[in-house]
């Protein structure tokens, strides 16, 4: 997908071009009336607002992020600056990036006054003087870095208008505006239907831009000092700026107020879908283990097995099961003797499954034909709750239906080939 397509990079134009550029939505909500934000006397009353709202906000005490219960691993000595491994700036972004944020940013600054550039940064660092809580991120693919490349050198051309691009990714310039420039983008992107961008949003540029700060930030020597900012404590301020909730375990912070998501009231939930994803599922099943771990289990196992199954051989669920008089009498459901398991080692189960329901064609082929089926073990830990073997084997085991195998240790120390099924089990359903 093409960078352009995200929804986080579609930017408000129009007739609202100023009340998004000046951003705080909940104040502007309040001031309706403070709707051309491109002149310095409509500027003027809502800074006041926003010096005044952060005057009568609670101080804080500095403290220890031991006594907010925040626990870290062994803190290692940041890296030193390295001018040997060839660091250079990234390209200038391409013509065709960040477009519409540059029309948005004229439209903003039309009026050649640098007064009202310089109010609209200082209402940037009203939003940024608040206090978080650090969270981790992972990076994000190439394709989108470039596109926020593009997106911080446009920042830079209309608020620092005279800085040099050379300097753009210098030490001191990173750590004066990027989190200006995270504000910016908030308040200037549009996500779908017109609303404000959600909170995956915001984390996605994040996700972005960390590596680019660790790869091409440098000091006035020239070298490489990227690691070592982000070492330093600047890694966790930026994710910290993502934060819905209200924090206050940043000591580094002296005012506490709402975090970034709550300020901009960002949308933190999911939009509707017609899927469910991966990671939906596992919250599901993972939910259902720990709702029957004293009772039901058995039968919610036999749902996520159906399930598993369906899933991995992608026949209607109605075949594992007889859903007919008829089908019952002929047999045409998975009983235990269908099933072969297969030992690999320990944990490691295959199971082959013979399906012999097959909806819509039962009477006009060989009621003995059956549709043959390997379920192989997932390779990943992270898959486990989509492996066949294991839910098959936690529900043989409930019945007590194995063969020489009544406890767990027993399954796992189990060393022949194929696990056997009691013979008196054989004919019952799965």
């Amino acid at each position: 997908m093409d960078p352009s397509d995200y929804d986080i990079l579609q930017i408000k134009t129009g007739g609202i071009v100023s009340v998004r550029t000046a951003g705080f939505q909940a104040l502007l909500d309040a001031k309706a009336k403070s709707r051309d934000l491109t002149s310095k006397s409509a500027l003027t009353p809502l800074a006041d607002d926003l010096v005044q709202g952060a005057a009568n906000e609670e101080r804080i005490v500095r403290r220890d992020f031991q006594e907010f219960g925040i626990r870290g691993a062994t803190v290692h000595p940041a890296p030193g600056p390295s001018n040997t491994c060839g660091q250079q700036a990234p390209p200038p972004p391409e013509p065709g990036k960040a477009v519409t944020y540059d029309k948005y940013l004229k439209a903003t600054y039309n009026s050649g006054d640098p007064h009202v550039r310089e109010q609209h940064i200082e209402l940037m660092k009203e939003t940024l003087d608040k206090q978080f809580d650090p969270e981790g991120t992972t990076i994000g693919d190439a394709r989108h870095r470039a596109h926020m490349v593009g997106l911080y050198h446009t920042f830079l051309k209309h608020h620092v208008p005279d800085l040099p691009v050379s300097q753009y990714w210098a030490e001191s310039t990173i750590c004066k505006w990027i989190e200006l420039f995270l504000i910016n983008l908030v308040q200037c992107s549009t996500g779908r239907q017109g609303l404000r961008i959600r909170t995956s949003t915001l984390r996605r540029w994040l996700t972005s831009l960390i590596p680019l700060i660790g790869r091409y930030t440098f000091n006035r020597q020239g070298e490489a000092v990227g690691a070592n900012l982000l070492a330093g404590g600047f890694y966790l301020r930026l994710p910290a700026r993502e934060k819905w909730s209200e924090c206050r375990s940043l000591a580094s912070y002296t005012y506490s107020c709402f975090a970034v998501m709550r300020n901009f009231k960002l949308n933190r939930y999911p939009g509707p879908r017609g899927y469910l994803s991966q990671r939906d599922l596992q919250a599901m099943f993972e939910r259902g283990l720990e709702d029957t771990e004293t009772f039901g289990r058995e039968s919610f196992l036999q749902t996520h097995l159906a399930f598993v199954i369906v899933f991995h051989t992608a026949i209607r669920v109605s075949s594992l099961a007889a859903c007919h008089p008829k089908y019952e009498e002929w047999g045409q459901y998975i009983k235990l003797e269908d099933l072969t398991i297969i030992v690999y080692g320990p944990g490691i189960w295959d199971v082959e499954i013979k399906v012999y329901h097959r909806k819509g064609q039962n009477q006009s082929t060989d009621p003995g034909y059956s549709l043959d089926f390997r379920l192989d073990a997932v390779s990943q830990v992270h898959n486990l709750v989509f492996d066949a073997g294991i839910s098959l084997l936690c529900i043989l085991l409930l019945r007590g239906a194995l063969v020489g195998i009544e406890t767990v240790d027993q399954l796992f120390a189990y060393k022949q080939r194929y696990i056997r099924i009691k013979p008196r089990m054989l004919k019952e359903p799965l």
